[in-house]
């Protein structure tokens, strides 16, 4: 008997064996991927190799054919060891789609027009049947940093917004001016990582600007500031960053922090966990931070005010709840993925070591990792 692919926008079902149960909660999350190798065929044969143990829902050929490979109520291995707001089981909570390109190995050439028209219908079909919010859609490098790169630069979230998929706010334009780089330390630094962290990215907030923190933000300018990559925080990327979590729905998500995000060492309750963030647009940026111990923050400091009205271009005000013990503040930290290797069709030499009990798939590196 034939099987019919879930969504009419797939051609047919080619299976792969390579799925297990969901944990948890339906799929939230919509991820997107390139392929990463040489030819389509080449990444859908390692697709669908038992051997290979590595799979996503579908699969988008560079002509525009669609391809289902794992049913959607089962837990494909796309993800690999990530994180987001929260969730660090993104295999459970997410469906992938493999775009056939061969990416930064292959020079990462521009994604057509009749490929991108088909993810474009295959995610309105997959958001409207499972109700994933437009700031649940994220590339593999947004739960990933540093270790992925897909779907890359040159990808074109924002003709996907128009259409309804997504989540997007206009680049702020970049200028010379401050920014916060690599060995940078104080508050200025632990409210960037509480902005990336609230809006989902695994950014330990430790005041310092760690390589850690420059693979987050490179990954967030790959997603929302493509023009430059440099894993820099200036002010283009911070304004950015802002005016995504001012946007967002028009309410800001709480992350949600599950037992393994929270530092060991300290005995903290899950509302410590919490993140509030609210919008203001007549204060500098991260004015009103309250982080370790009920302190406040000093601003940015981006001399990002408006000429002649005296007002700033805003800021985002967050507070951490806090656990008093002994009469000291215990300061939260979120924890987001380690280094692992993850894998996907465009891992050649990885070799994975399969997740069948539900825990996030972890990759032993065997050689290089293209992303």
């Amino acid at each position: 008997m034939k099987v019919v692919p879930e969504s009419p926008i797939a051609q047919a079902v080619v299976p792969s064996p390579n799925h297990g149960e969901r944990q948890g909660a339906p799929p939230d999350l919509l991820i997107l991927h390139y392929t990463g190798m040489e030819s389509a065929s080449a990444a859908l044969q390692r697709l669908v190799n038992p051997m290979a143990e590595v799979s996503a829902h579908y699969f988008v050929f560079e002509d525009g054919r669609v391809l289902q490979l794992v049913p959607e109520a089962r837990r494909a291995w796309h993800a690999g060891v990530s994180f987001w707001a929260g969730e660090t089981d993104i295999n459970s909570s997410s469906i992938g789609i493999e775009i056939a390109n061969p990416g930064h190995p292959g020079g990462l050439p521009p994604f057509g027009d009749a490929q991108i028209a088909s993810v474009i219908a295959l995610a309105s079909d997959i958001i409207a049947r499972w109700r994933i919010a437009p700031d649940r859609v994220l590339a593999h490098s947004d739960v990933a940093p540093g270790r992925k790169q897909d779907p890359g630069e040159r990808f074109p979230w924002e003709r996907l917004h128009r259409a309804g998929i997504g989540h997007w706010t206009a680049p702020a334009p970049i200028r010379d001016g401050r920014f916060f780089g690599r060995g940078d330390q104080g508050m200025p630094v632990e409210a960037l990582q509480a902005m990336l962290a609230m809006y989902g990215y695994g950014a330990r907030i430790t005041g310092t600007f760690d390589d850690d923190l420059e693979a987050v933000v490179a990954a967030f300018q790959r997603h929302f500031r493509p023009e430059r990559i440099d894993g820099v925080a200036d002010a283009s990327t911070i304004t950015t960053l802002r005016n995504l979590i001012a946007t967002r729905n028009g309410v800001t998500r709480t992350p949600r922090m599950g037992a393994a995000s929270l530092p060991r060492d300290k005995e903290l309750t899950r509302s410590a966990a919490r993140i509030q963030a609210q919008s203001c647009y007549r204060a500098c940026p991260l004015q009103g931070l309250r982080l370790k111990g009920g302190f406040r923050a000093a601003s940015l400091g981006l001399d990002e005010h408006r000429a002649g009205d005296g007002r700033c271009d805003g800021h985002v005000s967050l507070a951490a709840d806090r656990r008093e013990r002994g009469g000291r503040a215990v300061s939260v930290r979120r924890h987001g993925p380690g280094r692992d290797h993850g894998h996907g069709p465009g891992d050649r030499n990885a070799q994975p070591a399969d997740d069948r009990a539900g825990r996030v798939a972890a990759v032993r590196p065997g050689g290089r990792d293209p992303g």
